[in-house]
Formats: C-alpha cells, structure tokens, sequence
C-alpha cells in the first residue's frame, strides 16, 4: 500500500461504538481528506463482521480491511490475535499508528460505549447488568457522537506534561489526577491487578 497509508488496530468493533469510528473512517470521515488506512481489526464472530464491513462499500483500492479472530475471555487466543498482528506488519514492513481497545465485558457479555469517549447508552454496555443507560441521561451522547470523540482524540497532540494525567473526557478536557488518585495508587494497583505472569499462570500458559 501507500507508504502514507496508516495503521489502526482495533477491537470492539464488530458492532456498536467501534464498528461506527471504522465506519467514519472508512466511508465520510477520514482523519485527514488524504489518509489512506490499513485496518485490522479483532473479533470473535469473524465472518458476520466480515459481512457488516463489505456491507458499507468502502473505496478497497484505497483501505485495506482484515478481520482476526479474537476471543479476549480467552489469553491465549488473545496472545494468538497479537502475534498474528506483529506477523502482518512485520510482512508488510509496516507500524501501528492507532490502537483503539474499545471491547469491554459487563457481566458475561462483550460491551462497547463508555469511558473518555462519554456515555453512549446506544450499545452493549449495559448488557448483562443492572446499568440501564438511556438517552435522557446528563452528558449522554449517540453512537455516531461518540465516534466522533474517539476520532478527534486520535489526533489531540496536547498532551499533560504529567504521565499520569492520561484521562481525555468526552468534552475535550484533561481530567485532574485528583478525579482518579485511588487508581495511581500503587498498593492498590499491587492488591487488585495481578501480574502478567499471575495472569498467564491462571490461564495454564506458563511454564
């Protein structure tokens, strides 16, 4: 492809909040009118997802697609998706530009639709709970709104001089550390997130 052409790795976007940021970007809302993208994308249902993109009749001479398998309730099919990733790129001489983590889990469903971007009560992420998220709520925005902050934070280059001053909200403004001081803390970051190798132990992966 294009040496301009730029790479975005996503998941959560077979449907919902990420399906509509690719669809942006693929069919009427570039980050720039040039761009060219290489898209790769993570799902568990890969030919329905597969089937929802050709649907939009985006310009392929342009943007290249590829849909990967991704299980995230399962590590080592998540490992297996990133070291088909690296291999692609690897090939292709190519870097990720983006990288859009969009899936979520609430209960034992997959969710998309909160966090910076605002509150999206359009999509999964009040599955299998008791949040029930409605429009008229404060600050509530639609899905193709919400896209659309995911796409202006691609872009923000006004970072905090503080590394840990890293929460962009959903109207353009770099929370204080004092909104989240409980999470920089690191007892309890020590105490509620278990390693890589605590992770990969439960999971029956490591040695």
């Amino acid at each position: 492809m294009n040496p301009a052409t730029k790479t975005i790795v996503a998941t959560g976007a077979s449907s919902g909040l990420g399906f509509e940021v690719i669809k942006q970007l693929l069919t009427d809302r570039p980050l720039h009118a040039t761009d060219r993208y290489r898209l790769i994308l993570g799902a568990r249902d890969v030919a329905r997802t597969q089937i929802a993109y050709d649907a939009l009749r985006f310009d392929s001479a342009r943007h290249s697609l590829a849909v990967l398998p991704l299980d995230l309730e399962d590590l080592g099919a998540t490992q297996a998706f990133a070291k088909l990733v690296v291999e692609r790129l690897d090939k292709e001489g190519a870097k990720v530009e983006y990288l859009l983590l969009n899936a979520g889990l609430t209960g034992e469903n997959e969710a998309d639709g909160a966090g910076v971007w605002g509150l999206i009560p359009q999509t999964g992420i009040g599955k299998g709970s008791v949040m029930k998220l409605t429009m008229d709520l404060p600050d509530a925005k639609t899905v193709p709104e919400g896209a659309q902050n995911i796409l202006r934070a691609f872009t923000r280059d006004d970072f905090p001089e503080d590394p840990e001053q890293i929460f962009l909200t959903s109207w353009g403004e770099w929370w204080s550390k004092d909104v989240y001081a409980l999470s920089l803390d690191k007892a309890l970051q020590d105490k509620w997130c278990p390693s890589k190798e605590e992770i990969e132990r439960e999971a029956g992966l490591s040695a």
